[in-house]
C-alpha cells in the first residue's frame, strides 16, 4: 500500500509531506536503534519492525503494514494485559449485614472493590497493597425515599469499612432493592 495520500475523516492529506509524516510515524533511520514492534516510514509506506534491526534498511525486517492494523493489534494486546492483570475474587450477592472475606487479597498488588445494588447504582474503591491495613470506609447513599433520608436529600443505603482482607458491613439497607452485590478484583 503506498501511503502518498490518506482520506481522515473526508480530508485527503499528502503523506509525502514531512509535517503529514511525522503524525504517522518517524522516518526510518539506519542510526536507529529498532526493536519488535516498533513502527517506521520508508518508501513512504508505514513498516513494523519484526524484531531487533539497525543499520541500512533490510525488507526482510519488516512488515508493511496500515494504521487500522496497528490500531487492531495495540487493541488486541491492550484486551490481553487487561485480562491478565486483573482476576475475580469475590461475585457474591448481600442480603443482609454480615463480613465478607476477600481470599489470597494478600496476594495482589491492588484491589478494586465493586459494591452496586439494584444493578446499576455503586461505588467502586480501588485499594493498593500497602494500605491493607488501613481501614477503608465507605457509605453509599440513594435517593430511594424509603429510607430515612440525610441532610443530603439522599437515604443511606450501605456503610462499613474495609480492612485485612474483610468488607465489613456495618449497616445494610435494601428496601425496594433485589439485593447489594460485592465483586471484588485483584490487580496483578
Amino acid at each position: 500500500m503506498n501511503l502518498e495520500k490518506i482520506n481522515v475523516g473526508g480530508n485527503e492529506y499528502d503523506i509525502c509531506d514531512a509535517k503529514t509524516r511525522a503524525m504517522v510515524s518517524d522516518e526510518y533511520d539506519p542510526e536507529g536503534d529498532y526493536v519488535a514492534g516498533d513502527l517506521c516510514i520508508h518508501g513512504n509506506k508505514l513498516h513494523e519492525a519484526k524484531g531487533p534491526t539497525t543499520g541500512a534498511w533490510d525488507s526482510t525486517k519488516w512488515e508493511g503494514r496500515t494504521l487500522a492494523e496497528v490500531l487492531k493489534s495495540q487493541n488486541s494486546k491492550i484486551e490481553g494485559l487487561h485480562s491478565r492483570t486483573k482476576t475475580l475474587i469475590v461475585d457474591q450477592g448481600i442480603e443482609e449485614k454480615q463480613n465478607v472475606p476477600i481470599p489470597g487479597y494478600d496476594s495482589y498488588r491492588a484491589l478494586m472493590i465493586l459494591l452496586y445494588g439494584d444493578g446499576n447504582n455503586g461505588i467502586t474503591i480501588f485499594i493498593p497493597a500497602v494500605m491493607y491495613d488501613i481501614s477503608f470506609p465507605f457509605t453509599f447513599y440513594s435517593s430511594d425515599k424509603q429510607n430515612t433520608i440525610q441532610a443530603t436529600g439522599y437515604s443511606v443505603c450501605m456503610q462499613g469499612q474495609i480492612k485485612n482482607g474483610t468488607i465489613i458491613f456495618s449497616y445494610l439497607h435494601i428496601s425496594g432493592w433485589s439485593g447489594v452485590s460485592v465483586i471484588v478484583y485483584g490487580i496483578n
